[in-house]
């Protein structure tokens, strides 16, 4: 009996995700290099203000509009 052909389908979920993860490290990296230059150029009175600023957006949840610009820019 012939072997039956192999699927060359392209999984859109899996391609995507695959392409998230790569880019929301880059957004990550580029996010704390400017926290960093913020952090390193600020007196000490706004310490907490750009700990707080990097909470909101590092924290969890806070990539869609970083992706969204990245995948419209390609």
């Amino acid at each position: 009996m012939p072997e039956a052909p192999r699927s060359t389908a392209i999984d859109p979920a899996k391609d995507f995700m695959v392409w998230r993860r790569k880019n929301i490290e880059k957004v990550d990296l580029a996010l704390g290099k400017i926290l960093t230059i913020m952090a390193d150029k600020q007196p000490r009175a706004v310490e907490r203000l750009v700990s707080a600023m990097g909470y909101a957006v590092l924290g969890g949840g806070k990539r869609l509009r970083p992706l969204l610009a990245l995948g419209a820019a390609e």
